[in-house]
């Protein structure tokens, strides 16, 4: 059997899309090149890898694996319907592919390309691109009909098939506001673009935005909405259910990426805590003078108020960790005539001890002054 005769006859009694079938094609042509007779011998199936290495230098592993992937599945196909007593493929050693972390755009840069909109048009595509985390192939040719109240569908040729894809709902009243002739996005004449433009109006867009790597366009908008899910989430379903991912191994790939910082976010010992909160357990105590819920030591505490028998601030430690979430007390701060500026430092000082350690660590007398100073005008 010829070598191209034989992914001709696996084609033949199969469904794939034009982009799948380009592929077997052209693993079979590279096949073809080093050997025009169907290699019937798992040796001549590895020099083959061997050959297309030195033959096709500038070819990555991922895609020499690839190419495997394709020839092997023909000869497991041609197996079956032949009954051979053997299979060569199966001896074939697999090619180990290094995973490569993927590139994504990080908060600074997502607010360069958003700035670098001039139009609407522009805007809607790059919102569209990060929010459902879609295809760019999928919005060519998109009929205003398939956009509804909070998610637009996806028909034409995409890897699963139909697709439901979430949208913000205010990206989705403009996407069917500018709609053309009953699509989305047009070109000037009202036509439907098409995904080369689409993904080339993508490129400028980041180049406007003075973004400079390799590889970078609209996939990487859909690397960065999955890459942003998996380290809220932590979950592949969850990752699956918004990128629509035919196979779990695939959304696997994207909590692998972001593995080290779920991780760090997650204490077993702070959870543990909360657990044992909710039983009323007497040892809850003892979890919480080791951490403050965040996984920190209690003897690296960042604040130390110190209050004299008076009552006045002695000294106030270092908050500058927690000046966003309390504003420091300006000078000569009053409120009314109740609280004044010392009266609203102990206040202060106090929600930031409770913030840092998950419970009140002063001391009583701490506690009886402040409350004695915030009564003293009440009559």
């Amino acid at each position: 059997m010829k070598t191209l005769e034989a992914v001709d006859k696996y084609l033949r009694g199969k469904t794939v899309s034009r982009n799948t079938e380009l592929m077997f094609r052209r693993a079979f042509v590279l096949l073809n090149e080093f050997e025009p007779e169907l290699p019937m011998s798992r040796m001549m199936l590895n020099e083959w890898l061997v050959w297309l290495s030195k033959r096709y230098p500038h070819l990555r592993d991922v895609s020499r694996a690839t190419y495997l992937r394709f020839v092997r599945t023909v000869y497991r196909y041609l197996a079956k319907i032949y009954e051979w007593e053997k299979n060569p493929i199966d001896g074939v050693e697999s090619i180990k592919v290094i995973p490569r972390k993927r590139r994504i755009f990080n908060p600074d840069e997502l607010s360069k390309i958003f700035k670098a909109c001039r139009t609407e048009y522009e805007k809607v595509l790059v919102g569209v691109l990060l929010d459902s985390s879609c295809r760019i192939h999928e919005l060519a040719g998109l009929p205003v009909e398939n956009v509804g109240e909070n998610s637009f569908k996806c028909l034409a040729n995409t890897k699963t098939g139909e697709h439901i894809y979430r949208c913000r709902p205010e990206i989705c009243r403009v996407m069917r506001r500018m709609a053309v002739n009953g699509f989305v996005f047009t070109r000037s004449n009202g036509l439907p673009v098409s995904s080369k433009v689409l993904t080339n109006k993508v490129c400028l867009l980041v180049k406007r935005a003075g973004i400079k790597g390799d590889k970078l366009g609209a996939h990487t908008f859909r690397h960065t909405a999955a890459t942003l899910v998996a380290e809220a989430s932590g979950s592949v379903l969850v990752v699956q259910s918004v990128t629509g991912h035919k196979s779990i191994d695939m959304a696997m790939t994207y909590i692998h990426d972001v593995q080290e910082k779920l991780a760090q976010k997650y204490s077993p010992l702070e959870l543990a805590g909360q657990k044992m909160m909710e039983m009323n357990d007497d040892n809850v105590s003892q979890v919480h003078l080791l951490t403050d819920g965040q996984g920190k030591d209690i003897e690296n505490k960042k604040t130390a108020l110190v209050v004299d028998e008076k009552g006045e601030v002695v000294n106030k430690g270092s908050d500058d960790w927690h000046e966003e979430m309390f504003r420091k007390v300006p000078a000569g701060a009053e409120v009314r005539p109740l609280l004044k500026e010392a009266d609203l430092e102990i206040i202060r000082y106090a929600f930031l001890l409770v913030v840092e350690y998950g419970q009140w660590v002063g001391s009583d007398s701490t506690v009886r002054n402040l409350w004695q100073r915030i009564l003293r005008k009440v009559k």
